[in-house]
């Protein structure tokens, strides 16, 4: 079990998928639960609030779509496997996750959802977004500087800190320089995702080494912008952890961002909205823009910062759909 805003949920997914490829007998046929809640739920688990949002009361671990709690489903996890008492455990549904948009728990087969198409919503000049790739190659800039980083506004955070935990208002974010803000035209339906999200970024720097963010959001018709799930990388660390390459200041590079998972339904009149940046701080430690090595630098420098979009450099998201039901 985890929340779509808990910071171990890359972990709980990981070990989800292990166990199937892994585990023996009946431990090869594990149960997935993710509720929107943080991790340990911190007491948060039992209200049908997080952050700015509120779920109603099936998301609370109290009364879990209306059915059972939190504590029941362990009990009946641990009587079932270890004292053999036949309560049905067995039988439910391997996956039940709760989709935030139209606050509904939903059951699937496995995770991810098996005809889960990756459907790439693409940066385009002017700040919108789509699903066309823009024909040309355009570019926007913004300037980093480490000792202004961009806040971190709520998130997947574990443990809660000082910003905040869950769903909240990005719109300030959106009106900082140092944050491009790509939104697309009104939806005209429902836009149901559940999976794995990412962003592929081509990108330049004038810094030896850099981060780069990017948030998924939702805006709803009053303007409300709530984050659904974000990645950062890490320049040089872009194609290893053990062996950084630094970047050429102005050259172009190819970069793959994993922004975690998420369920949820844009829904019509709603906008699907990304942000990219280069900080998302403290949440995540500020990059100097130098080769000084993680944690040890004292001093750093702005960097003006490149996105391209179009053409031969489609910088876009993929958004995992689900198939119709």
């Amino acid at each position: 079990t985890c929340g779509w805003y808990d910071g171990a949920l890359p972990q709980c997914l990981l070990s989800f998928a292990a166990v199937k490829d892994l585990g023996r007998g009946p431990a090869r046929r594990p149960h997935l639960l993710i509720g929107p809640w943080i991790h340990g739920h911190m007491g948060v688990g039992w209200s049908t609030v997080l952050g700015e949002m509120e779920f109603g009361m099936a998301a609370s671990s109290s009364s879990i779509d209306f059915a059972t709690d939190y504590t029941q489903l362990h009990l009946d996890w641990f009587n079932h496997w270890l004292k053999g008492v036949d309560n049905g455990v067995d039988r439910r549904p391997p996956v039940q996750i709760f989709a935030m948009g139209e606050n509904r728990w939903r059951t699937l087969p496995d995770w991810p959802a098996p005809g889960l198409q990756e459907s790439p919503w693409f940066l385009q000049p002017g700040g919108r977004l789509g699903p066309a790739a823009p024909a040309d190659a355009t570019s926007a800039s913004y300037v980093y500087d480490p000792a202004n980083p961009a806040p971190s506004l709520g998130g997947a955070c574990w443990p809660v800190g000082r910003h905040g935990f869950g769903p909240r208002d990005q719109s300030s974010l959106s009106a900082r320089p140092d944050v491009l803000s790509y939104t697309s035209a009104p939806l005209g339906e429902p836009l149901s995702i559940a999976g794995p999200v990412s962003a592929k970024l081509w990108a330049a720097s004038a810094a030896p080494d850099t981060d780069y963010v990017v948030r998924l959001n939702d805006i709803g018709p009053s303007g409300f912008m709530h984050n659904l799930c974000d990645g950062i990388v890490r320049a040089r660390y872009r194609n290893s952890l053990s062996e950084p390459e630094w970047l050429k200041p102005g050259e172009l590079y190819e970069f793959h961002i994993d922004m975690w998972a998420t369920a949820h339904t844009f829904q019509p009149g709603h906008r699907v909205s990304v942000q990219v940046t280069s900080s998302n701080f403290p949440r995540w430690d500020r990059n100097l823009n130098t080769k000084d090595a993680p944690g040890a630098g004292v001093k750093g420098q702005p960097a003006q910062q490149t996105i391209w979009h179009g053409g031969a450099c489609p910088s876009h998201v993929l958004l995992p759909v689900l198939p119709s039901e």
